[in-house]
């Protein structure tokens, strides 16, 4: 139950609402971090109140670090608010209870006072109904000391009444007087409580200002590092600015030797050096098989052209020679 006070009459009325409840928890109604737990002995059939203290452990999550503090601010300002109402409570009630031990004084004062005066005024009538019995007065001298006795009498119940008024007045001061007592100690009480949990919650400002101190560090580390990642990253770019603008130079020479070769799409550098790799063993593998490099078998090739060349010179020239030789012969024959 979220209410204190409404979990605590559930769980003392009887009724079937508390059939086979032996527990009820609730929130704290100072903090919205602590709660009570309200148990029932089955055997005595008496309730107890145990505290739950607020949960310690580490945050599975770090992004609520805002609203926890801003938790924290209101939990401080209501206690700072319910301790400025108990403190004013408490003068209240301190100024209610000296105006009651004023009044009390007082009516002590009067008590006496008033017993005083009866004190007197029977002493009056001794002396009076001394004087009637001592003296033989006269008939009017009689009917004057009776008036005399009857508005002695007369006051005397009054001051009597009177007595009686001031003694309920004392009386009701008294319950009054302890009643603001008790209000005063259970104010004092609460004082104390709240002035114990105003101590938690200094704690937990300081320490939640600690952690925002080190998170406003780690934040500065990361942000320096974000800084530093965007200068390497401006360094790069320049670095690949001048690289594309040697390739583009590369470029340009290159296609003054060669036009660009096709690559095929879909090709990486990896999977055109993988064919290079292959074409070069299907290179080494023909050349194996056929006994010799390009370079080598194009040098046998001119070595056998230039040996077929001067073979069919030497040829020809010995066909020169034979047939000089046979018309030298034909000529001398004939002559």
């Amino acid at each position: 139950m979220p209410r204190r006070k409404d979990a605590w009459d559930f769980m003392n009325t009887d009724g079937p609402r508390r059939k086979n409840v032996r527990m009820c928890f609730c929130m704290s109604d100072s903090s919205r971090r602590q709660g009570h737990s309200i148990t029932l002995n089955q055997q005595t059939q008496s309730t107890g109140l145990g505290p739950i203290e607020e949960f310690r452990g580490k945050h599975r999550m770090q992004a609520d670090k805002g609203s926890q503090v801003r938790d924290e601010n209101e939990n401080l300002s209501n206690i700072q608010q319910e301790l400025r109402n108990l403190e004013a409570a408490g003068r209240i009630a301190q100024d209610q209870l000296n105006r009651c031990q004023g009044k009390i004084s007082s009516h002590k004062k009067r008590k006496n006072e008033l017993k005083i005066q009866m004190d007197r005024a029977h002493d009056n009538m001794g002396r009076l109904e001394d004087e009637v019995i001592a003296c033989t007065p006269d008939a009017a001298q009689i009917g004057e000391l009776e008036r005399e006795l009857a508005v002695a009498k007369e006051q005397v119940e009054m001051d009597e009444g009177q007595y009686a008024n001031f003694v309920e007045q004392k009386d009701q001061a008294d319950a009054d007087g302890r009643f603001l007592k008790r209000q005063l100690e259970e104010a004092n009480q609460v004082l104390k409580e709240a002035e114990f949990h105003y101590d938690k919650v200094s704690t937990k400002i300081h320490t939640f200002t600690q952690r925002r101190v080190h998170a406003l560090r780690d934040k500065n580390a990361a942000l320096a590092n974000v800084e530093e990642a965007e200068n390497n990253w401006t360094n790069w770019n320049e670095k690949r600015v001048a690289r594309l603008k040697n390739i583009q130079e590369k470029t340009v020479l290159a296609t003054g030797v060669c036009s660009r070769v096709h690559v095929p799409p879909g090709e990486t550098f990896e999977s055109l050096g993988r064919k290079v790799e292959a074409n070069r063993e299907a290179r080494e593998a023909a050349e194996k098989e056929l006994g010799g490099s390009e370079v080598e078998l194009v040098t046998v090739a001119n070595d056998a052209k230039k040996s077929y060349m001067d073979a069919q010179k030497l040829v020809g020239d010995t066909e020169n020679v034979r047939r000089v030789s046979l018309t030298s012969c034909y000529l001398r024959v004939s002559s």
